[in-house]
């Protein structure tokens, strides 16, 4: 084994978490230290186009694993086969989720590493008090990327005209990202013709027609509003919104907010809801923050569970503030380039790098010491018989049809549980 991490996930994939597993390789070339990309290419489906250059080979070489996988893809992953090459090492889970309220049928991919890291204090206060391992913080890095020069009139913007964008991916949970207040506050702010345009950019709209259609509905016969599904090239989707007039983003609950922060990256004045995981890098002093207030979350919005909560962002400001950014320009590019300062000074590769630093010696001290068991929770492991179980169910797993799965979940859970309080009782 050697001193350095085996980055794994979906690395070629054109989603978010794809994006968290690029940024983590980032973060570790500018913390110097050695890094192996494991990619994976199942249980993903988007688009895997992204190129990258650190694959290299795809075989695991140091002694600390970070799988860039949410839960049932980690469960999937591991079924698979895929924790044969990474077996040995510390295995850290690097999770995302974007509200209050963490499923059951999540916690129990608990067992599988050995400590988690989450994107934002917000996405840290919905997962740690359910799980008993560690849970640290650790916010992506904003990198302003390459781009290639876009023409706004591709997507029926007029050379020189002020236009507000906001990308998102169906998959991603439409009722989460909540595009139709965008055009909802847009219509409210501006009559028809007023003068800005509203683009919004989305992907994967054909595997969810009926939602598609719900967004031309909602622009009805207004010429100044403008949908494109379909995906980019990475550098012409970071050439949109450096081309952008200004970034909107109401909605309901994110687990970091990797548009907007890129927006921002690009001085562009940010308009967004004031909650979830975007409070990270957004304030007052360098964006436009829309009030909300909670609400339940309806039936059919998997994978959030019915009755958590998340927000409900109020369009009559979000209006409000969309009119002032376009009527006080200097004032909007002012807030643009705040914003853009303390993305460079506070969420830079370089400011990420310590903490990949400190934390990989403290483990490596606490396996010197303590080989198998965590820095942060010493002795608190799995009673052997139960995670032989568990690990028997696991590696059958691919053989048992999806309804069969659903049923297993809560049995991993209860025998993980059941595991660590046995631990517990025994000292």
């Amino acid at each position: 084994m050697r001193r350095g991490l085996n980055i794994v996930g979906f690395v070629r994939a054109e989603l978010g978490i794809g994006e968290a597993a690029r940024l983590l390789v980032a973060a570790a070339k500018m913390a110097d230290i050695p890094y192996a990309v494991v990619p994976v290419e199942k249980f993903v489906p988007s688009r895997q186009a992204h190129h990258l250059s650190d694959v290299g080979t795809g075989d695991p070489s140091y002694d600390v694993n970070v799988i860039v996988l949410n839960p049932p893809e980690l469960i999937g992953f591991v079924g698979d086969g895929g924790m044969a090459r990474l077996k040995g090492r510390y295995t850290i889970g690097n999770w995302w989720w974007e509200v209050t309220t963490f499923p059951e049928s999540m916690r129990g991919a608990d067992h599988l590493v050995d400590e988690v890291w989450v994107g934002s204090t917000h996405v840290a206060e919905s997962i740690a008090p359910t799980l008993l391992k560690p849970v640290l913080t650790l916010r992506p890095p904003i990198i302003r990327p390459n781009v290639r020069r876009i023409d706004p009139a591709r997507f029926g913007v007029p050379h020189h005209s002020f236009f507000f964008l906001f990308t998102f991916d169906f998959h991603s949970t439409f009722q989460r990202k909540n595009p139709l207040a965008v055009i909802n506050a847009f219509k409210a702010a501006f009559p028809n013709g007023d003068g800005p345009h509203l683009v919004i950019k989305s992907i994967n709209g054909a595997s969810r027609p009926q939602q598609l259609a719900e967004l031309g509905e909602a622009v009805g016969h207004r010429a100044d509003i403008h949908i494109h599904d379909g995906y980019l090239a990475a550098e012409e989707q970071h050439g949109l919104i450096a081309s952008c007039s200004a970034y909107v983003s109401l909605h309901r609950a994110e687990g970091f907010g990797l548009t907007m922060a890129e927006a921002m990256a690009h001085a562009k004045p940010v308009i967004a809801t004031g909650y979830s995981g975007n409070l990270d890098f957004m304030h007052a002093g360098n964006s436009h923050l829309v009030p909300y207030e909670m609400t339940p979350i309806p039936p059919g919005c998997a994978p959030y569970p019915e009755g958590g909560e998340w927000a409900d962002p109020d369009v009559e400001a979000a209006a409000s503030l969309m009119r002032q950014v376009y009527d006080q320009p200097d004032a909007a590019r002012e807030i643009g380039e705040r914003a853009r300062a303390d993305i460079e000074r506070l969420h830079s590769p370089e400011a990420r790098a310590e903490f990949l630093t400190t934390r990989l010696d403290a483990i490596e001290r606490a396996l010197r010491h303590s080989p198998g068991t965590s820095p942060l929770a010493p002795g608190r492991r799995a009673h052997s018989v139960s995670r032989r179980l568990s690990n028997l169910i696991l590696a059958t797993w691919r053989r048992f049809p999806e309804r069969g799965k659903a049923l297993l979940r809560p049995l991993l859970t209860a025998l993980h549980l059941r595991g660590y309080q046995r631990a517990d009782r025994s000292g």
